[in-house]
């Protein structure tokens, strides 16, 4: 298993104990890979600080704290910045699918979404609470593309922003500000290595 901890900070952020320790859970059964590649294949799409050995880690850490500062924009009430923030955390936690490939895949919104709800049906199934905002959680991940969602088949496409909740808006802005090149996070810089 993987170092979880590396998330507490973010995790910290998620007020509702249900919606943390489940958002736990899904990172604690992520695939390996989530925890060692970096976030573009290519390194074309996103920053130098999140390319390299966990470079998706950094890029979905990120996307969390940007999503908290939106949260406070959109002025989402406490449920929803918790929903908004691990949706955050794992929008992309399949990004190279299932059980994982060299390369991103081009629909690792739509499996991360199926993953999340998979992991919901074996935490309750251990005796813990429903998810709280599992519906939201599932859908902002799945939505995380906006305008560039790519078809599945068994899923709707939806009219960015039109059709997109408050939060699912959020995740999409919050995943491409974290994407930008040349953007720095100070918060990043206090981790030993960031490109290995």
């Amino acid at each position: 298993m993987y170092d979880v901890s590396e998330f507490e900070p973010e995790l910290q952020f998620i007020k509702n104990e249900a919606i943390r320790e489940f958002t736990r859970v899904c990172l604690e059964n992520a695939p390996p890979y989530f925890w060692e590649v970096p976030a573009s294949s290519g390194g074309k799409y996103h920053p130098v600080w999140a390319s390299g050995d966990g470079g998706l880690v950094r890029h979905s850490r990120v996307t969390a704290f940007v999503t908290k500062e939106l949260a406070q924009a959109f002025k989402l009430d406490p449920d929803e910045t918790d929903a908004a923030i691990s949706a955050a955390i794992l929008h992309d936690v399949t990004k190279h699918g299932l059980p994982g490939g060299k390369y991103s895949v081009k629909d690792h919104d739509y499996i991360a979404a199926c993953f999340i709800h998979r992991q919901a049906k074996q935490f309750t199934a251990v005796g813990n609470p429903e998810v709280p905002m599992l519906r939201e959680i599932c859908g902002a991940v799945a939505y995380h593309f906006g305008n560039f969602s790519v078809e599945v088949v068994g899923r709707k496409l939806k009219t960015f922003p039109e059709e997109y909740s408050k939060i699912e808006q959020i995740i999409h802005t919050a995943d491409m500000v974290a994407s930008r090149k040349g953007i720095n996070f100070d918060f990043l810089q206090m981790q030993e290595t960031l490109i290995a």
